[in-house]
């Protein structure tokens, strides 16, 4: 069994491996980079966490605190958030980190509890308002074709003599 090394040596280590370049840096998925007129028009950037631990960059448009990731689904699924949860990437670009089976993005900063019922009342009237389709009004041309049939019917009985 290997012994483990003392901390101090651990970190120079680590100095040593980022000085030498061998480290990368991790950049954002172009899926989930939101920049200029999307971002002005509410759009961010979500790093969507599925249940078997895949991430999935995707841009999605926040409508009323309310957010809806495609997954597959015909309706997707709701998400909600107050903006405590929004994370930059570089200062830049704006993203949240979405697990699947919550109703709220991952809340990174410290000192906060973890609620994930703040948001229900808004994704319910945002399904309600998806779901409602207005019923159409078809009924006007056979009205204006009813009235411009008597109109005809009065004008050749009393002008014309016609009938």
């Amino acid at each position: 069994m290997e012994e483990e090394k003392p901390l101090n040596e651990r970190v120079i280590d680590l100095e040593k491996i980022a000085k030498s370049g061998k480290v990368k840096e991790l950049r954002i998925p172009s899926k989930a980079k939101v920049r200029g007129a999307k971002l002005k028009k509410g759009w961010i950037g979500v790093l969507r966490i599925s249940e078997n631990g895949n991430i999935e960059p995707t841009k999605e448009q926040i409508k009323g605190s309310v957010f809806r990731c495609k997954d597959g689904t015909s309706t997707g699924t709701y998400h909600t958030t107050d903006g405590r949860e929004v994370l930059f990437w570089k200062g830049r670009f704006p993203v949240i980190v979405q697990e699947d089976k919550k109703v709220n993005p991952k809340n990174f900063k410290f000192n906060e509890g973890d609620n994930q019922t703040y948001g229900q009342e808004k994704i319910i009237a945002t399904m309600l308002k998806d779901a409602i389709t207005l019923k159409k009004k078809g009924g006007g041309g056979i009205v204006i074709f009813l009235v411009v049939g008597v109109v005809l019917f009065i004008i050749g009985k009393f002008v014309f003599k016609l009938f």
